[in-house]
This record gives C-alpha cells, sequence and structure tokens, in this order.
C-alpha cells in the first residue's frame, strides 16, 4: 500500500510536522495534536498554517534589510549621478556667459545650478535611505 503525506497540526493550527502514513499502522500525534490528510494540499508544509479546514501557504520570508555601507555606497553614487549633471548645466552657461550669448535668464539659471550644488555636496549620505536631496533647478528658472 502506497503512504499518504499527512500534516501534524497543533492546538493553534499550526503545521508542526510532516508525515507519510501507511494508514495501517498506528498514527498517534501527540496530545493536542492531529494529523490531517494532505496528500492533495500543496499549501501543507511545516510553517503553515490549517484554518477552517484549508491548509494556508508559509507567509514568504519577510527581506533582509540592506546592510547601511551598501546604502551609503549607493547613495555616494547617486549624489555622484546628480553632481556631475549639475557640474554640466553649470559648464554651459558658465560658457554662454562667457562669450555674452545668454538669452534670457541664463545667468539666473547659473546661480541657481551653482546653489544646487552646493546643497547637493551638503547632502548628508550617512543618513541613507532617508537622504534629502536638494530639487534640481527646473528649466523655467
Amino acid at each position: 500500500m502506497e503512504s499518504e503525506r499527512y500534516a501534524v497540526i497543533d492546538a493553534q493550527g499550526n503545521v508542526v510536522n510532516m508525515i507519510l502514513w501507511d494508514g495501517i499502522s498506528p498514527c498517534r500525534p501527540r496530545e493536542g495534536h492531529r494529523a490531517i490528510d494532505a496528500s492533495n494540499e500543496p499549501y501543507a508544509m511545516i510553517g503553515g498554517r490549517y484554518e477552517d479546514g484549508k491548509f494556508i501557504p508559509v507567509p514568504p520570508p519577510l527581506p533582509e534589510p540592506l546592510p547601511p555601507e551598501f546604502l551609503r555606497e549607493q547613495a555616494m553614487g547617486e549624489k555622484r549621478q546628480r553632481d556631475a549633471a549639475a557640474r554640466d548645466a553649470i559648464a554651459l552657461l558658465e560658457y554662454v556667459i562667457e562669450l555674452d550669448m545668454q538669452q534670457g535668464g541664463e545667468a539666473k539659471k547659473l546661480r541657481a545650478w551653482k546653489k544646487y550644488r552646493v546643497l547637493l555636496n551638503r547632502a548628508d549620505i550617512s543618513a541613507a535611505p532617508d537622504i534629502y536631496w536638494p530639487t534640481p533647478p527646473d528649466e523655467g528658472v
């Protein structure tokens, strides 16, 4: 005879063990526990639950928090990218002003980008991932 798969359930409805039972030999779960046929139950597994006549799947594990040094490294990379974008914007605007080719408030844009870059370099990456990033100047500045 083929063995059947049974789940051993404690008094709180937790699946505490899985057994193969031949259906003939005695199956005596501990006091306060019971064995439920789980042969065709994909959710019957140790760590799962049995409620209202149904097996409930094991919840997925919570993700491990990322190490602080990894978060700081990520933040430093983002800070470098933001700084490079600011440097490029500033360099172009400085050329425009130096060559006296200004149009519509480019001196004001240059000042806004420089202010942004100062604030960006003051951003505290040790607070990663909760970093206050300054907002880059809008194109309409």
